[in-house]
């Protein structure tokens, strides 16, 4: 009888554990992936300034033409091997090199947008720059 006692109480408290783990632990994961999103994306527009810069140390200018129409000239001459995932957006300057991020939830964006160094808001995508908030959400 003693024996079913422990083992009765050893499996209730691995269950109180696991419902620990998962209820606390489930905030981090989400955060890191958000982490994970945010380095993905500083990344990838990281790796289109280094081959803008330099495309025009070769060739006294940079590429010219729409965002689509520059990323093309970086692959073609050999300066990006591929474009990084998802529509990036270059700047008719060339100073701004940004992504609209697609996000799960408002949590997120707002998250998102605070490890970029922007205020911790998520406003209406309709009605932001991706240079002014990496992140936004469609209503």
């Amino acid at each position: 009888m003693f024996q079913l006692i422990i083992a009765v109480i050893s499996i209730a408290l691995i269950a109180v554990l696991a419902a620990a783990a998962i209820f606390y632990g489930g905030s981090a994961f989400s955060e890191n992936q958000v982490r994970a999103m945010h380095a993905k994306y500083s990344n990838g527009a990281l790796q289109i300034q280094s081959a803008m810069d330099y495309y025009k140390a070769e060739r006294i200018a940079y590429p010219g033409g729409t965002s689509e129409q520059k990323m093309t000239a970086l692959i073609d001459n050999f300066y990006l091997e591929s474009q990084p995932e998802g529509a990036w957006i270059i700047s008719d300057d060339n100073r701004t090199i940004s992504r609209p991020m697609e996000v799960s939830s408002l949590q997120a964006c707002v998250k998102l947008n605070q490890y970029a160094g922007k205020p911790a808001e998520c406003p209406p995508c309709a009605e932001s720059e991706p240079e002014d908030f990496p992140a936004c959400v469609n209503p």
